[in-house]
């Protein structure tokens, strides 16, 4: 990956706001760890989007079409909202009240370049104080339930149940399928992992297993071989011989000569 341009971008140019992480700036643990989490948040499969997803006891995850959807809210339970998009996702308490659901919004932009922890402080305090309520059932969004929210749920798991950047991100992801695919947001979680002593370590690498070679059989040449020997001893290939018409081959199998 080219680290002055990871996107790609023609002339070679990135558009870096204040909260671009350039790739450099990381240690070389933080690069690592970046790949691996990379690789554990890949899109495998678009299963997902329109449901609430129970990311941890009592956090639910989703987009902002569910997050309006009052009586997929009332199957939940859902005490508490925590919006991140309130500029695509244009909802206000009031739109809650009748059904005594805690609303706040947190205006947040999912850009390559945007800082999304800035919002973690006050995300925490109120999916803090939400959790701690009586049977207090929380729903975390923003517009596709992928970048910005998923950021702020996977920091959550880490913080409060103290799991290591990977193994959170895994975690999450298993009941969300699509995470977190804004690469700037990736990094943002490794600084953050880094600040808050749960980076974790690189998995160890993968032994290659050599191949064991197929030991050769020997063949019987004279006449009578297809009588006497026809299905191999033990440790042996099974063998077919038709003399004068067929070659040998493993498996039984025939090839004309």
């Amino acid at each position: 990956m080219n680290v002055d341009n990871p996107l790609g971008l023609p002339g070679g140019t990135t558009p870096r706001g204040p909260g671009y992480i350039d790739l450099a700036s990381l240690s070389e643990l933080e690069r690592r760890m970046a790949t691996e989490l990379s690789t554990a948040l890949a899109t495998t499969t678009y299963e997902i989007r329109d449901k609430l997803s129970e990311v941890m006891p009592g956090l639910f995850l989703s987009n902002g079409l569910i997050a309006q959807d009052l009586p997929a809210l009332r199957a939940k339970r859902i005490s508490h909202i925590l919006n991140l998009a309130p500029l695509e996702v244009p909802t206000t308490a009031n739109f809650y009240a009748a059904d005594h659901i805690e609303f706040k919004a947190i205006s947040a932009k999912d850009e390559f370049d945007y800082d999304m922890m800035q919002h973690w402080s006050e995300s925490r305090e109120y999916l803090d104080r939400a959790l701690k309520q009586d049977r207090g059932r929380v729903l975390v969004h923003c517009q596709a339930g992928i970048n910005r929210s998923g950021a702020i749920a996977v920091a959550y798991m880490m913080v409060t149940r103290r799991r290591m950047l990977i193994e959170a991100a895994k975690s999450v992801k298993r009941k969300r399928y699509q995470l977190i695919t804004n690469s700037n947001f990736q990094l943002s979680l490794v600084k953050f992992a880094t600040s808050e002593n749960l980076l974790g370590k690189p998995a160890p690498p993968r032994r290659r297993l050599s191949p064991t070679p197929y030991p050769a059989a020997s063949v019987p040449t004279d006449e009578f071989a297809a009588t006497r020997w026809p299905f191999g001893g033990k440790g042996k290939p099974a063998v077919l011989f038709l003399h004068g018409t067929f070659a040998p081959v493993h498996k039984g199998h025939l090839a004309a000569l």
